[in-house]
This record gives structure tokens, sequence and C-alpha cells, in this order.
């Protein structure tokens, strides 16, 4: 935590308002007693220089279990249904330590998650949306962490379903009232989620008065699969004695998924990298309580099409970002994809850029709006970033880092 101290920089990006030149934030015990620009530097302020203020990022999509991996699995542009079966493999080899065990044995999915919470918040990121495959196991996120946890439900088998609920229902009793904290449902995907299992986690998701957070139009073949029950997601589900036709009605449609889970307090659609106009106008329609996560380097890793993400913010859709994973991703910098954002569509002003990195992740996982802003009474959740302004706030060259620790290494 940040204790006393008065920091003045070049820009300040509140958040809020409009960007400070030669701004200053004043911190007491960890929390902003003022923000606003300078007149005249006073004694004890400790000049930052050249740089840029930001407000903590929000990771809206991420799987942390994957976090002990060093480079992504496969090659970019890996067929997706490819790349499914590298995930299977890995999970289906994966040590597990339970928590009563110490030391945490090295590659067991604790430490996994263990060591992405330390990646994240050493880039930047204050709160994460966190798909937990085995969310019974409690990571330390520690006192810099704020997380939503989605239970992640997968099963194709009618006989699971309820076996499945039940493990739900006893996650969603028990981390309900977490401090740091909250607890979320997803059902998986289409192609992995039989329907009453679906059903089932849209009332919980009515019950528990939280998030439901689901991968849709990911792929080309998942609205393949969707249309006319055909092609490598059919193979794909064969080979892992998972393909159950009656799971999907011929002609369904990402429109139908969506329908379902407008039906929910608070909606994630994950990915929609092939969203049609049809569903951004029906996403649009509901955007007081549906947002769409955009992971776009994972986008990248997969060479999917050009993302819809003019066409989402054209609909007034709240689009936060997330990292996904490093199963597609290098590593987990919220910061990073930013730039790539800035990078695939230069168009976009940075504060609106900023914005999807911080008040549209508190949105969408449902957090406190007052994350992600450096304002009067907030946590002194701040991040610096080293730029000169002339390349702009997320050029190539800029990088990111938590005040604290730039306090801490200057």
């Amino acid at each position: 935590m940040i204790s006393d101290v008065r920091v003045q920089a070049k820009w300040i990006h509140t958040g809020s308002g409009p960007v400070i030149s030669n701004g200053f934030v004043e911190i007491r015990n960890g929390i902003v007693t003022a923000v606003g620009k300078s007149k005249t530097p006073k004694a004890n302020t400790v000049d930052l220089g050249t740089v840029s203020l930001i407000p903590g990022l929000v990771n809206a999509h991420t799987h942390l279990e994957f976090s002990d991996l060093e480079r992504p699995l496969g090659q970019p542009g890996i067929a997706f249904t490819d790349w499914i079966r590298l995930v299977v493999s890995r999970r289906s080899n994966f040590p597990e330590t339970s928590e009563s065990q110490t030391p945490v044995a090295k590659g067991s999915k604790s430490n996994a998650i263990r060591l992405g919470i330390s990646e994240s918040i050493q880039s930047g990121t204050i709160a994460v949306g966190e798909i937990a495959s085995d969310p019974m196991i409690v990571a330390d996120y520690g006192d810099e962490m704020i997380a939503t946890i989605f239970h992640e439900r997968l099963g194709q088998h009618p006989d699971r379903v309820r076996s499945i609920v039940e493990q739900a229902a006893q996650f969603l009793d028990t981390f309900r009232n977490g401090p740091k904290q909250k607890c979320a449902v997803s059902p998986h995907a289409p192609y992995s989620v039989h329907p009453d299992l679906l059903s089932a986690s849209i009332r919980q998701s009515q019950q528990y008065n939280c998030p439901l957070a689901m991968h849709l139009a990911e792929t080309r073949e998942e609205l393949q699969l969707l249309c006319d029950r055909t092609g490598p997601f059919v193979e794909l589900l064969q080979s892992l004695d998972a393909w159950r036709p009656e799971m999907i009605r011929r002609g369904t449609t990402i429109l139908d998924y969506l329908k379902l889970i407008s039906q929910v307090p608070r909606s994630i659609v994950v990915h929609g990298n092939y969203l049609t106009a049809a569903d951004i106008e029906f996403i649009s329609q509901h955007r007081q309580k549906m947002s769409v996560v955009y992971c776009p380097r994972t986008h990248d890793f997969f060479q999917h099409d050009e993302y819809p993400l003019n066409g989402l913010l054209d609909a007034r859709i709240n689009v936060a970002v997330g990292t996904d994973s490093r199963a597609s991703n290098p590593d987990l910098s919220l910061f990073r994809e930013l730039q790539m954002i800035q990078q695939k569509f230069p168009t976009l002003q940075p504060e609106r850029i900023l914005e999807l990195g911080t008040q549209a992740g508190t949105e969408a996982i449902g957090i406190d709006s007052q994350h992600g802003k450096i304002a009067t009474g907030q946590a002194a959740r701040i991040n610096v970033v080293n730029s000169d302004g002339t390349q702009g706030l997320f050029s190539p060259k800029s990088s990111c880092i938590p005040l604290a620790q730039y306090l801490s290494d200057s």
C-alpha cells in the first residue's frame, strides 16, 4: 500500500474526466485525498517527470490456471479445434495438489493461479474476471487483487448436469459474500454445455444475483456447428466421446443463446469475434446488463477476421478487455492488450481505449464502479506509464508499472 505521498506527473488520466496536464495526486494511507492541476509545486512533492498516471486496469476475462505456461499452446494461426485438443491434454495431465498440502507442488493449478495473480498485479491490473475450472481451490489473491470468480461449467452428458449444478451451488454458497472476491457462473460454450446445464446456470445466476459469462461467436466453426451440426467441432467432440447431436437443434444461432443469457442480472459475451449485425443490435438493446469482452492478442493469435470493435462501440455496447490465458497469449499484461487495440484501431482516442481497460471492465464483471479511476476518496490503485506523450499513451514503446513499485524502484 502507498503511504503518505504527493506526486506530480506530466499527464494524469483520471478515467472520469479530461486529461490533467502537469497535475498532482495526493495520497494519505493508501487513499487519494486530492487530485488536480499543479500551480505551485510543494516542497514535499515527488516529481515523476514526463510520465502519465492512469488508473489500475481491469482484466475482464482470464483463465489463470494456465499461468505457468512459458508460451501459448500451438503456433499462431492454429485451428481452434486443434488448440482445444492441446488444452484438453494439458488439463488431463495437470498435476493437482490439495490446498492442505504444503508446499504447493510446482505445476499445480493453485500454484499457476498464484503466478497469474502476481504477474497481473505487477503489470498494473487491480481486478480480474477469472474463469475457474475448479473454483474450490482457494488462491491467495491478497489485498491487492479484486476478483469476480466465474465457476466454469463443462458437461455435454445429461447425467452429469445434477452433480455439476450441486458443485456450483456449494461454490456460490461458500464465496458469495467474500470481501474481495465475488462469485459468478460460466456455462462454457455452446459446444461444451448441455442445454439443461445452461438453463440451470441461468437460474443460479438469477437466484444468486451474480454475473454469467459464456464464450460465444468465438470461431466460424462454432457457427457452422450450430447451423447444421457439421464441421471440425463434430470431429473434435466425437474424438472426446462428447458428441451428442441432441444438444444442438439444427439451425441454432448465436442470437438464440443471447436471448437466453439476457435473462440474467448481468451477462458477458466472451470474445464475440463473429457477432452478426442482428447479434450486435440485440446486445445493444440489452446493454444495461449485457457486455462483450474483447481479447485482442488471443484474437490475433488465432488470426481471426477483423474484430467488430467499431460496430460494438457505435451500438453503445459496453466492451471490456481481457487477456484470456497464457494458453493463447504470451503474458497477462492488460496494458499490452490496450496497446494492441491502439495498433489495430488507430482512430480510437487513447482515453476511449483506457476506458475499455478500466470502467468498462468494472461494469462487465460487476465490481464497484469507483475502481478504475483516480479520484478523491478512492484507493490509490494507480499506474505509471512511461511515454513522452508525442507517441501516444499506448505507443509500442510505452510501459506500465504500478505507482507503488515505481516509487520503490526510484
